[in-house]
């Protein structure tokens, strides 16, 4: 099996698994690829918005807008004894975690909600969560004298600023 990931800059995204190294290669050739003595490479400038990679007969999707802007995207084709699925991310929410950091992520997330929902019940706030399997995740809701205001969303950068301090939302 043969593993294909793209490298952005330093941030590497596991995106195929293929059978064999000449799917792989196949695979690579039906992109808009450059090759130099490092390997097999893409160019974000030069990418259309939304182009096609053809694999063993089958099409997957790609973006211009899965990559950062003006970057070189490095191929890895690596081959694999065999297949760790425990590796790179999962979606929490609409995030994407780490797949080693999920436990404490989640465990975390909850910790700042808890913090959020502590501080604005004891101003006589109804504090709750809404929005869950949205674009944008699910977002911190309070309502007072039947107001109801958005607070922010629960993201990774609302748990870092929250176990931080509180009072700055």
């Amino acid at each position: 099996m043969i593993r294909i990931s793209f490298n952005d800059e330093g941030v590497t995204t596991d995106f195929l698994v293929v059978s064999s190294m000449e799917k792989a290669e196949a695979f690579v050739r039906s992109l808009p690829f450059h090759l130099d003595q490092k390997g097999y490479f893409l160019l974000e400038d030069e990418l259309p918005n939304v182009f096609y990679g053809d694999v063993g007969g089958g099409t997957v999707v790609l973006s211009r807008y899965m990559f950062r802007q003006g970057a070189r995207i490095d191929i890895h084709l690596t081959p694999l004894d065999w297949y760790d699925a425990t590796g790179g991310t999962r979606r929490i929410d609409a995030y994407q975690v780490d797949a080693k950091e999920v436990a404490t992520y989640v465990a975390t997330r909850e910790q700042a909600f808890q913090q959020v929902q502590e501080t604005y019940e004891k101003q006589g706030f109804r504090v709750y969560r809404a929005y869950r399997d949205s674009e944008d995740g699910e977002a911190v809701v309070i309502e007072k004298d039947g107001e109801c205001h958005f607070l922010k969303h629960l993201d990774p950068m609302f748990v870092e600023t929250v176990l931080r301090d509180v009072k700055t939302l």
